[in-house]
């Protein structure tokens, strides 16, 4: 009999320890998330948190369909609500290292629920106003999760940005072209 329920609380403790998710944050906290409209695609918008402070990467592409990239960063103004500056970045090719930035526009970021938002864009002279979902491969968030902006500042001019969302991990590689431009 002894064994019998030896066995049986083992069993309980490796179906509850199994059946448990592993979240670095409430599914309601601020983390890195991909947004984009469905009624729009070819673009999407990355939003990262660090502290206070979130950043953001909004990549596109251009009339002939290359790929480009604007970055900005800035205090969050509340739970999910992020104003900030959108600049163009350019590389000098022969220094290897930042030529300066432009400022492109500005994007309001305010998140409605867990999957869902609401963006105001300025960029490059037009405004617009997008109902964007937020891309959800797999809802579980695994300790150890590295989403976020990642780059070299030893080797600068590239850099990647992670997704994970549990065993799950999507890319985005930004660069520069050979004339200094976002790509």
């Amino acid at each position: 009999m002894r064994a019998w329920m030896l066995l049986g609380l083992l069993f309980l403790w490796i179906s509850t320890a199994h059946a448990q998710r592993d979240y670095t944050a409430a599914p309601d906290r601020e983390r890195t998330d991909v947004w984009f409209d469905p009624s729009d695609p070819g673009w999407a918008l990355t939003i990262a948190p660090s502290g206070a402070v979130s950043s953001a990467l909004l990549t596109d592409f251009d009339a002939q369909g290359d790929p480009r990239w604007w970055v900005g960063g800035a205090l969050r103004t509340g739970p999910g609500r992020v104003s900030l500056q959108l600049h163009r970045p350019r590389w000098d090719m022969q220094m290897q290292r930042l030529a300066g930035s432009t400022p492109a526009g500005s994007l309001n970021f305010e998140r409605r629920d867990e999957d869902h938002a609401r963006l105001n864009l300025q960029l490059e002279g037009r405004a617009r106003t997008h109902d964007v979902v937020r891309l959800v491969v797999n809802r579980d968030y695994s300790l150890g999760d590295r989403s976020g902006f990642w780059f070299d500042p030893a080797d600068g001019g590239h850099g990647q940005m992670l997704i994970q969302q549990g065993r799950w991990v999507g890319s985005v590689s930004i660069g520069y072209d050979r004339h200094g431009e976002p790509t």
